[in-house]
């Protein structure tokens, strides 16, 4: 059932007391009846935003370049040589193990056990040998190769260092000194040897 509202229509005469309602502006808002319409703000006119690259996602930094692949035909980077020197170098020395291995002597080295330089010695080539019979000693003897040729010390071992010659001699070399040998000299070390031979001569 419909409730039924009291008139908001009034019998009173017109004078300043009585309040009549004006029209009603497009917004719904009951007018104060000054006659001017409102009017809505202009809109402000979007500014234009710059397009990425086309494939590129805004924020993001470029991807790395990968390195260029080298070019073929380049020469690769050299390589350090190798510390064994070429067994046929005119003028070295091979040393002939009694096992037939061969180790081209080009510098100062060290024969033993378990070879070690001393404190600041400048050593450029370390020989280890096993020896079955253990009278070989870890840092047994050195050798070397200058202006005379190849020369041996014994570097104070146990056992000793004895030189057989090509004429047949042997003599015991004393420690510390240091021992010209000529090519065809057989040298034993404790319970191993070597004959030593002149580079060209290997192989034949």
């Amino acid at each position: 059932e419909r409730t039924r509202l009291p008139s908001l229509a009034t019998d009173r005469a017109l004078d300043e007391h009585t309040f009549i309602p004006g029209s009603r502006s497009s917004s719904g808002v009951v007018s104060a009846g000054t006659g001017a319409e409102w009017t809505p703000p202009p809109i402000a006119p979007v500014a234009s935003v710059a397009r990425p690259a086309t494939g590129a996602t805004p924020g993001t930094q470029p991807a790395a370049q990968a390195p260029a692949a080298a070019t073929p035909g380049t020469q690769p980077a050299a390589q350090a040589p190798s510390a064994r020197a070429d067994a046929t170098t005119e003028h070295g020395y091979v040393l002939v193990f009694d096992d037939g291995i061969r180790f081209a002597a080009s510098a100062t080295g060290l024969i033993g056990r378990a070879p070690a330089p001393d404190a600041g010695e400048q050593i450029g080539q370390l020989v280890p040998l096993t020896d079955e019979s253990m009278r070989i000693s870890k840092t047994h003897a050195a050798f070397g190769v200058d202006g005379t040729g190849f020369w041996v010390t014994d570097r104070s071992s146990k056992n000793g260092t004895v030189a057989e010659f090509p004429d047949g001699s042997t003599r015991a070399l004393a420690p510390g000194v240091r021992h010209a040998l000529p090519p065809g000299t057989r040298v034993v070390l404790g319970g191993r040897s070597f004959t030593l031979v002149n580079a060209p001569e290997v192989g034949r």
